[in-house]
């Protein structure tokens, strides 16, 4: 019905910005490490690495290429899958790309121990008393793991995207100061991007609970 389709349009339409954001970032990283393979084929031919750590920086570069195409695909799935829900063929691209915690629209009918409490009052129907308790611990359920991923969220935000930036910053001064090499650098800069893309998958995450959350219990 109508409800469930309106369901599917957020649904796809946040999964859209999350991989883009995702993308986006991963275009960034890639810009971090465009010397990789030249710098780690160099250093093993010098001797300062082995064939086994010049193995891992290059299979490191070659992963995050792979991952990019791979983003930019899932990108253009969603994308159709998004004409496919609106019946149109047109170019969908965000006008706004910001990607922030959706808020659920609790509408009329908010108050959950009311609906609860009309169906115990129904003594003619033990089954509908059964089914509207397992729906409230289903939808108490559903709100405790949206609370948790809100939790995880404040702790990137507050936390471990604060220091991902500090450690891309201060990576990029010790390369320019020489205190690191070029593949100590790139260690680094890995580290900070995979908790950036650690962050866009949580909220992608909770994005995609609290809609459904919304379906199930509004």
């Amino acid at each position: 019905g109508k409800k469930k389709l309106t369901r599917d349009i957020k649904s796809s339409w946040f999964l859209l910005l999350y991989q883009i954001h995702k993308w986006k970032t991963m275009q960034v990283c890639d810009q971090y490490f465009h010397d990789l393979e030249r710098v780690a084929n160099l250093q093993y031919e010098s001797g300062e690495i082995d064939y086994e750590q010049k193995s891992h920086f290059i299979m490191q570069f070659a992963e995050i290429r792979m991952r990019q195409a791979v983003s930019a695909n899932d990108v253009e799935m969603t994308a159709n899958l998004l004409r496919q829900l609106v019946f149109s063929d047109l170019v969908i691209s965000p006008a706004d790309s910001s990607l922030n915690s959706y808020q659920i629209d609790k509408g009329p009918y908010a108050n959950q121990q009311e609906i609860f409490s009309e169906a115990i009052g129904d003594e003619n129907s033990l089954i509908k008393q059964y089914a509207a308790f397992s729906r409230q611990k289903t939808i108490e359920n559903m709100q405790l793991e949206l609370d948790g991923l809100f939790m995880q969220l404040q702790f990137f935000l507050n936390v471990e995207i604060p220091y991902a930036d500090i450690l891309i910053n201060t990576s990029l001064a010790r390369l320019k100061s020489e205190e690191y090499n070029y593949l100590e650098f790139a260690e680094k800069i890995s580290e900070a991007f995979k908790t950036k893309l650690k962050y866009l998958e949580t909220l992608n995450k909770y994005n995609q609970n609290a809609i459904l959350l919304e379906y199930v219990a509004y």
